[in-house]
């Protein structure tokens, strides 16, 4: 395993504790808590990342080819083992399924190589004293010793609002999996220690996927997963900024990246068969005003001797068909309305976008207006709202099909539209305790 021990990383005097750090573009989901009026279930989260307009991300739909290098386009990594699995259509509405689960990375025009240049990981305690800090620390299971040097004068400093600390690259690489686990969850509540809020994070049964034709060197996956900890049903990677020290070699770093940014996601098309119930179809599919452009589309594909696979996106409204597997633009005016996941749900059936949606009142105000809500998601266009353990709405994405949402995880440009399954997208959100689904169906639509 390689280690990156240039410099020494003896204990080093603290400086003054930064201000709080600008929303950097490191692709991942990034929120904000808005609280909304009392009286109402959901209270929204914004973004601090604007987004506007589109790019595309140039997918390639053939599986068995991978976009080259250097275009915008996000890879999409099957496993060449994998046969796409096919859904009873009598069993469900939405018909015969073909779905292939992909992972999407960071297009290069999105990517800067790591610097690697032996950055220092800060941690910030919110209200925190050194008691306190000594007392979490030693629960998290870390020795006596390393508390004492984390609360060393070289290494701690109290502010008016809490701690700020700078542990040693060795403490960092050393950590055990639950001690990382505690200590990445306490700074995870404070916004200041953004790598902690919001980690990189992949669904832990699918942990295979996140590196799997990766590029990497065995050594540098087997680097990496030595940062990893679990956080409710993900897991997850903070410690980034350590991880690319002891990764000497900037190729290396910027696959390493990229990587890292991977976002499970789904291709999903409708197998149409010449006995296919072409009316049953459009009764799940034909809604929204593009009804009229659907039935040509299958009763084509039903007039072909053994039929035919229609890409899902030629049966979503044009809102969703547009930007779908595309990423927006870097913001170019700050003013520019927040488009995130609230903004695509709440857009999802118009043919020209509302940016009201992107203000909390509005969006409360039209879920109370024309949304009922319902016990669970089951028809096209159904939104599922993700609640945490104060009612606060972390997520929201559109129902498709199957266990499949069409979601833009927060407002930050790096993120794109794209289509995910229910336990994939959950763990992008990690938490360790279950969010609460609440769900809504339009009147209007």
């Amino acid at each position: 395993m390689p280690r990156n021990d240039s410099g020494n990383d003896r204990a080093r005097p603290v400086p003054e504790p930064p201000a709080p750090p600008a929303s950097p573009a490191s692709g991942r989901r990034e929120d904000r808590a808005v609280v909304l009026p009392k009286g109402f279930a959901l209270m929204l989260f914004g973004v601090t990342l604007l987004a506007g307009g589109i790019m595309a991300i140039g997918l390639l739909l053939a599986l068995e080819v991978r976009p080259r290098q250097g275009t915008a386009a996000a890879r999409m990594l099957l496993d060449r083992d994998q046969t796409p699995p096919v859904h009873d259509p009598h069993a469900a509405p939405w018909g015969e399924l073909v779905e292939y689960d992909v992972e999407f990375e960071k297009p290069d025009e999105y990517a800067a190589v790591p610097s690697g240049t032996n950055s220092p990981t800060r941690w910030f305690l919110g209200g925190s004293s050194k008691a306190q800090f000594e007392r979490l620390a030693l629960a998290a299971g870390l020795s006596s010793a390393q508390v004492a040097d984390l609360l060393s004068p070289n290494r701690c400093v109290a502010a008016s609002n809490g701690l700020w600390i700078v542990p040693s690259r060795e403490l960092l690489f050393d950590l055990k999996p639950e001690s990382r686990r505690a200590i990445c969850g306490e700074l995870a509540k404070f916004p200041e220690n953004f790598n902690y809020a919001f980690p990189y994070c992949y669904r832990r049964e699918a942990l295979d996927r996140w590196f799997n034709h990766s590029g990497l060197s065995a050594d540098t996956v087997e680097l990496a997963k030595r940062f990893l900890y679990q956080r409710g049903q993900a897991v997850c990677l903070s410690d980034s900024i350590e991880l690319m020290n002891r990764v000497p070699n900037a190729h290396e770093r910027l696959r390493l990246q990229k990587t890292l940014s991977r976002q499970a996601g789904v291709v999903m098309k409708l197998r149409i068969r010449p006995e296919s119930d072409i009316g049953a179809l459009m009764a799940y599919w034909g809604r929204g005003y593009h009804v009229k452009d659907c039935r040509p589309l299958l009763e084509s594909l039903a007039r072909l001797p053994e039929g035919g696979n229609l890409d899902i996106v030629h049966l979503l409204p044009p809102f969703a068909r547009r930007r779908l597997y595309s990423y927006p633009p870097p913001p170019r005016n700050p003013n520019d309305p927040i488009r995130d996941c609230h903004w695509t749900s709440m857009n999802f059936f118009l043919e020209n976008p509302d940016d009201r949606f992107a203000e909390k009142d509005y969006v409360v105000a039209k879920l109370a207006e024309e949304y009922t809500q319902i016990a669970r998601p089951c028809q096209l266009g159904d939104l599922v709202f993700w609640l945490d353990g104060d009612e606060v709405a972390v997520h929201s994405a559109v129902f498709i099909a199957h266990d499949i949402v069409f979601t833009k995880n927060g407002g930050n440009y790096m993120q794109p539209w794209t289509l995910m399954r229910l336990d994939d997208l959950l763990a992008v959100y990690p938490r360790e305790e279950p969010l609460k689904m609440v769900c809504y169906r339009s009147k209007l639509h």
